[in-house]
């Protein structure tokens, strides 16, 4: 064989190799997206801290009836809490 196919051959090889890493990397990757999407949904009420301490998701809050503090200048809940706890709201 000639060195020039010799050449291509391990040319060939070495893109073969490059796609099939690539390919694995690119499908593990999906799996992975695909894993953390479905455990997201899996989450279940009891594992949720908000919940349990408050009996409210932390979404549901209601952040717009004091504003941000003047402390710590995050948003006041509507329990009169902020980050700093310093209790601007009262």
């Amino acid at each position: 064989m000639n060195e020039r196919v010799h050449r291509s051959i391990q040319f060939s090889k070495i893109i073969i190799m490059f796609l099939t890493s690539a390919y694995h990397v690119i499908v593990g990757n999906m799996f992975d997206i695909v894993r953390n999407f479905i455990s997201l949904d899996d989450d279940s009420d009891e594992d949720d801290d908000h919940l349990k301490i408050f009996g409210k998701y932390a979404v549901d809050v209601d952040y717009n009836r004091f504003g941000y503090c003047i402390l710590c200048n995050t948003r006041i809940d509507e329990f009169g809490y902020c980050a700093c706890s310093g209790g601007a709201a009262d």
